[in-house]
């Protein structure tokens, strides 16, 4: 017994002897090399009549074609993409509006609504979409917040939870207005940003759709009928919507959408002419969704990578094979595009890892911005090589040996 007692404080000692000529590997931080795939030729920047446009990927946000996408500009009605949403988010389609006074009395275009005649939310709704109406707009602004004023802090709220940096609404109708040395504006962008938002609403796409809408106020005495003035609707066969716009401070503007074979396109132009020329937003607009339908097509960013085992500081095994954690990334791209995948493995990690541990990741990027990443974990563990580790190893194999010799 003395004997065994003596062999096992043996092999204590031997355990230590071995951790101290043990060398660490210590793990580092790699960046693999990209893949990049780029056009042969670039492809010529549109012509186009609007002093600011837009060409949007409507499934993500992303931004196809830009000119001018930043700069805040007067934007008339188109304003009332953002007014209906607000509308719909805060009022039952059911809810009778009450016409004020200062409703009534909004200038062209109107639908004629009078001092108080009450309508419901929805077919004001209809009026204000598909005819523009001014005076519909502010009605619906004074039923969800009592006052023009008020309602105006709900739009540019909203805005800016949607994402939208550049706007600044006064009127619920886009009529030209100015406060505080501010013009009532947006940019091209944010437009863009609200409709995306706005076409995730099911209400507002189906009035949006519709030719023309035929209501009567509430009590049944007066009946109206409007018709949709977006064009684009008989022009392009893909089209949904949206919504024209024109003050004499903001020219002709019109916010566009169609999906076509799995592809969202929003487009928006500021600016579009002056009278005479009503029909350059048309065309511009038809430049823009043309554009998008030719150069993008929906294509997988998500590549298998050959990917360098993750080093282990004082672990058992001092390497461990990793996998790129599976996520398919399907987006509209053009030839034009240059895409590059990033494999970044973190800082070196001491022992213990884990299997599925994520030890770093692989970034994608398109035009040089980041789109989007996926991880890399483990598909092994490894445990830590200390005096501990190397106890337990020795003892187990001790009592598997003595076992063994009593078997």
């Amino acid at each position: 017994m003395l004997q065994k007692i003596g062999m096992l404080r043996f092999l204590i000692v031997l355990c230590s002897g071995i951790l101290l000529f043990h060398t660490p590997v210590c793990a580092k931080s790699y960046t693999l090399g990209s893949v990049q795939e780029v056009a042969d030729e670039k492809k010529q920047p549109l012509t186009l009549t609007a002093k600011a446009a837009v060409l949007m990927d409507g499934e993500n946000g992303r931004i196809l074609y830009a000119k001018c996408a930043d700069e805040v500009m007067a934007n008339a009605s188109t304003t009332k993409i953002l007014t209906a949403i607000v509308v719909l988010e805060h009022c039952d389609l059911r809810e009778k509006v009450c016409v004020s006074k200062h409703a009534a009395a909004r200038p062209k275009v109107r639908l004629g609504i009078r001092e108080g005649e009450q309508y419901y939310v929805e077919d004001l709704l209809y009026a204000m979409l598909l005819k523009s109406c001014n005076d519909c707009a502010s009605a619906l602004a004074e039923h969800v917040a009592g006052s023009e004023e008020a309602f105006s802090k709900l739009l540019n709220e909203k805005a800016d939870a949607i994402g939208c940096r550049q706007t600044f609404f006064i009127t619920p109708n886009g009529l030209d207005a100015k406060k505080d040395g501010k013009i009532h504006g947006t940019s091209a962008k944010d437009l863009a940003l609200m409709t995306r938002y706005a076409l995730s609403n099911e209400t507002f796409c189906d009035i949006i759709r519709t030719r023309s809408h035929t209501f009567s106020d509430v009590a049944g005495k007066r009946t109206h009928t409007v018709s949709n003035t977006n064009r684009f609707l008989q022009m392009d066969e893909d089209a949904i919507g949206v919504k024209t716009g024109y003050t004499s401070q903001a020219g002709y503007c019109f916010v566009g959408a169609c999906r076509s074979k799995e592809r969202l396109f929003i487009s928006v132009v500021l600016g579009s002419g002056w009278p005479p020329h009503k029909n350059e937003k048309w065309n511009d607009t038809q430049k823009l969704m043309s554009y998008g339908k030719e150069q993008f097509t929906m294509r997988e960013l998500y590549q298998e990578l050959h990917l360098k085992p993750f080093a282990v500081m004082d672990g058992v095994v001092s390497e461990v094979p990793i996998c790129q954690s599976k996520k398919s990334m399907r987006l509209l791209l053009s030839d034009e595009d240059d895409v590059t995948r990033k494999v970044t493995y973190f800082a070196e990690h001491d022992a213990p890892v884990l299997k599925g541990q994520v030890v770093g990741k692989v970034s994608y990027y398109v035009n040089d911005i980041l789109y989007d990443e996926t991880e890399l974990y483990t598909l092994l563990a490894s445990e830590k090589y200390d005096y501990f580790y190397c106890l337990k190893k020795v003892i187990a194999n001790y009592l598997m040996t003595n076992e063994m010799e009593n078997g």
